[in-house]
């Protein structure tokens, strides 16, 4: 099993409650991977002009959510920006049910 949370989580109010329900429906070894944005100051900004719920996240409260709802063998990178991108930096996690 595979779940991906591609740049969603910074529009859930409850991001853990949403990890919480992708470990409940993944089987025992299935993996989520998460891709979003690294916490940033843009946040009244992107939250007013796109919705968005969360400035982005730090790899110690992703990584808090995932151990909270049972995730195990997570990693977390940085990923290397697009030289023309003008958005917060993004990153990838992946974690193990």
């Amino acid at each position: 099993d595979l779940a991906i949370l591609a740049l969603v989580l910074h529009y859930i109010v409850d991001p853990r409650a949403v990890l919480s329900e992708v470990m409940r429906t993944l089987a025992p070894g299935g993996r989520v991977l998460v891709l979003d944005m690294r916490r940033h100051d843009r946040g009244v900004t992107f939250s007013k002009n796109m919705g968005h719920v969360w400035p982005g996240f730090d790899f110690e409260q992703l990584e808090a959510w995932l151990t909270d709802v049972r995730f195990s063998s997570i990693r977390f990178q940085a990923l290397t920006p697009d030289p023309d991108a003008s958005g917060p930096l993004l990153f990838l996690a992946s974690a193990r049910a």
